[in-house]
């Protein structure tokens, strides 16, 4: 069930406005992370993250993914830098690593990752 769908059941509503578009599951994520980027109430940052993330994976384009979230191209590039570098990490740390030199990303991002940073 919809996150809409049981907030209206929860406020014992039997009916939504809803916009209904038909494709596969792959289309359904690409359209809910662009909408929920463009309505008034704002993603987290983990939130977007793991969107840009998604639609690389789904094989959107570092450009694409940019122009259709309002981000800038070097913004996602260092976003999906980071998520390689190991799930849910502080943005400061992530960020530190990714700007590390090479050979100490991977070990800087463990050692975040257990705590020991």
């Amino acid at each position: 069930m919809g996150h809409r769908v049981a907030a209206a059941s929860r406020l014992g509503r039997a009916e939504i406005e809803a916009e209904i578009h038909e494709g596969d599951c792959t289309e359904a994520m690409v359209a809910a992370i662009i909408a929920n980027t463009k309505h008034g109430i704002p993603l987290s940052t983990a939130e977007r993250d793991e969107g840009i993330v998604r639609l690389a994976r789904a094989g959107w384009a570092k450009r694409r993914i940019a122009r259709e979230l309002s981000l800038s191209p070097p913004r996602v590039r260092a976003i999906l830098d980071r998520g390689h570098l190991g799930a849910h990490l502080p943005a400061n740390i992530a960020d530190s690593a990714v700007r590390a030199p090479r050979e100490y990303r991977l070990p800087v991002a463990e050692r975040a990752a257990d705590g020991r940073l």
